[in-house]
This record gives structure tokens, sequence and C-alpha cells, in this order.
């Protein structure tokens, strides 16, 4: 429950309400705040390699994969490989709304998990794919794949919290001019 008490004169009155009525009309500087908290939220969450809404950790990287990274020489965290999605969080707001995404194409399946079919992978502007181990291959079938979910974007209980003082301020502001 938000509840905000102020003490206006009588002629005071007409230009509280007004700058109130102001802010309905064009909440951008809110909005402007609460994008920035959505921001916040998904950069903590790639930091700390946790869902941002339940503070749960991250599924752990298949082992093969992680092999691989290993021996790319990333040791570093997942989602971060190298850096796109994380570099490509923005936000947008305006008069009544706020939002705060990614602009990379296999962001939604490691917001919400994805399986791939099984295909097969063939060599793009060579004749052969160059498999570790193995040697050059002309094709390669793969099996499939599971990529469980590993939630960026949310917002938990603390941002929330975060989000309600943040509107409590500025309707406080709009009040007392």
């Amino acid at each position: 429950m938000i509840r905000i008490e102020v003490n206006i004169d009588g002629h005071q009155l007409l230009g509280s309400l007004s700058r109130l009525m102001a802010l309905g009309r064009d909440a951008t500087p809110i909005m402007r705040g609460l994008a920035n908290i959505l921001r916040a939220s998904a950069q903590d969450a790639f930091d700390r390699e946790r869902d941002p809404v339940t503070g749960a950790r991250w599924p752990p990287l298949n082992t093969a994969y992680k092999k691989q990274r290993y021996a790319g020489r990333h040791t570093g965290k997942m989602l971060n490989r190298t850096g796109d999605m994380r570099r490509s969080l923005s936000v947008r707001y305006g008069p009544d709304f706020a939002l705060a995404g990614v602009n990379a194409a296999y962001a939604a399946a490691h917001q919400f998990g994805a399986n791939t079919a099984p295909h097969v992978i063939r060599p793009r502007g060579k004749k052969a794919l160059n498999v570790p181990g193995i040697g050059p291959l002309a094709r390669v079938n793969h099996p499939g794949s599971v990529i469980p979910a590993r939630p960026f974007l949310g917002v938990g209980e603390a941002e929330r919290e975060e989000m309600r003082e943040l509107a409590v301020r500025h309707l406080t502001a709009a009040l007392r001019g």
C-alpha cells in the first residue's frame, strides 16, 4: 500500500493538484527511473548469475560446453562469453511506459529456455569442419540440445520496493511543488 500525507494550505491546493494532474498525463520522469531500475536488475542478474525475480542460481553449464568454453580460454560468467547480449541491454520509456530488453536473437532462448532439434552442421565457406580430436569432416550430425532457462529480465521484491519508493518520491514532490 502506498500512503502519502501532505499538509497543504488552501491557496497551494490548486497548484499541487495541477502538478499532480500533469504528472498523470506525462509520467516520463517516473518511467525513466523505472526503466533504470529494470536495467540495473538485469545487469545484476548477469553479474550474480541469478534469476532477478526469485534469486535462484542459474542452472550450471552443460559439462561438454563448459569444457569447450575453457578450451577457448573463456572462463567468465555464464551468458557473457562475448558480452554481446549484455551490451545490447537497453531501456525505453515514455509518458506511460518503461521497458528494458536485449537486442539479441538468442536472448529468448536463454530467458525462457529452449530445445533445439537434431540437425546437420555443414561448413560455411570451407570444404570441411575441423572437429578437435577427430579431424576434418564434411558434416556433423548434431543430436539437438536442451538450453535451460537462465532468466536475466524481471523484477524481484527489492526492485518492487525501489519502484514504489520512486513513485512516492515523485508524487510527493508534485504535491509539495
